[in-house]
């Protein structure tokens, strides 16, 4: 078969960045784009001609327009055996050309769901996509951003940046998408807005248990309908298997897991998707505050994880082991990137069994530690 186009796997570049988070408040709505016969024949002439003819292409593409103009642009995600490996498979995104397209960004390494987010950089629209697998030790969300000529080509590298907080957008490709061969497409509808899902401390974050075993967690469990993916499925330097779900916006959420059960949840943003049982949290919440709201926890820090925070420092917790619940505390990516004043808030929490040690991402092992410091400090 004929070399395509686009680059392939390029390799993993460490196993996670910092990086600045963007929002805007604009937005928009990708979902009513609807593309003409001719851009749709122009597009699979573009993608066939470095093609050989010996194996149909498998692709999903969707019509966007990222830089709000009167042309829509297109992203590629491929699926075949000559653009995928263990970190994931080649994207590419195009801008109209005259009669035909023009390779704006080769991306390598990506996975589904893909997102057009609201925020914007130089003009044209952010995107996302997730990075697991090939060396990631948790699956992530990067965010890809326009530099003026070229968005990020390795989500796993600067200036590609994961994200932290919640950014919105729509999601153009899913998972559900991918693997076949199949006429470019407009994005589909955002899933319905539903009632936020009860997370209990020590026990729960909606349908997702502790002590559930990993053939439960391949049903349907969460009332927002995200979706399930076993690409978001690794095994930890602990022997735990994660398993993460991917919904139509912004955040994971993460499941630890050993032959006895699930002993551990993650989620990584809270959004309105989720609220604490018995714990109403302010947006933004400081440490103060949390002294105030969970009096019976105490602040922890994340030795040399400062690799992991956009203010490069150690990340810290303020975990209740009496409830069963920590909170993830770091600085605004915007703030750090704005030279604003930073302060510390909670940007996730984790839900583990009441009475047991709360393990960051899973898992704690050297160099990690957990070291116990004042909210002074």
């Amino acid at each position: 078969m004929k070399k395509l186009i686009f680059a392939t796997n390029l390799g993993i570049c460490g196993l996670w960045v910092a990086g600045a988070i963007f929002s805007a408040p604009d937005c928009f709505a990708q979902r009513n784009l609807q593309p003409t016969e001719q851009e749709q024949t122009a597009l699979r002439a573009f993608l066939q001609k470095d093609a050989g003819n010996d194996e149909p292409l498998s692709y999903v593409a969707a019509f966007v327009n990222l830089r709000d103009s009167d042309e829509l642009d297109a992203i590629v995600y491929f699926t075949g055996r000559y653009s995928c490996g263990s970190g994931g498979c080649d994207m590419l995104i195009l801008a109209p050309q005259g009669r035909s397209y023009r390779i704006v960004t080769s991306v390598t390494i990506a996975r589904p769901p893909i997102r057009v987010l609201d925020s914007k950089s130089n003009g044209w629209h952010d995107i996302s996509v997730i990075v697991a697998g090939g060396g990631i030790l948790s699956p992530y969300e990067a965010k890809l951003s326009f530099d003026g000529a070229t968005y990020p080509s390795n989500p796993t590298c600067p200036p590609a940046q994961p994200i932290r907080q919640a950014v919105e957008g729509e999601t153009v490709i899913s998972t559900d998408d991918v693997g076949r061969t199949i006429m470019p497409k407009a994005a589909p509808s955002p899933s319905p807005i539903v009632e936020p899902e009860l997370v209990v401390p020590g026990q729960s974050a909606g349908g997702l248990q502790l002590g559930m075993k990993k053939e439960d967690l391949e049903r349907p469990i969460f009332s927002w309908k995200p979706t399930p993916s076993l690409i978001g499925t690794t095994t930890g330097a602990c022997g735990e298997i994660s398993v993460t779900w991917w919904g139509e916006r912004s955040g994971g959420v993460t499941a630890y897991v050993t032959p006895s059960g699930v002993y551990q949840i993650d989620l990584s943003l809270l959004d309105d998707r989720f609220k604490i049982q018995d714990l109403p949290l302010p947006a933004k919440t400081t440490v103060d505050e949390l002294e105030r709201i969970v009096p019976d926890g105490a602040l922890w820090r994340w030795v040399d994880s400062g690799f992991l925070s956009p203010g490069g420092e150690d990340i810290l917790f303020w975990i209740s082991e009496d409830r069963g619940i920590a909170f993830e505390l770091d600085y605004d990516p915007m703030d750090v990137r704005m030279h604003k004043p930073r302060v510390r808030t909670v940007i996730g929490i984790s839900v583990f069994r009441a009475g047991q040690s709360f393990q960051p991402q899973g898992c704690l092992h050297p160099p990690f530690a957990l070291v116990p410091i004042s909210p002074n400090e």
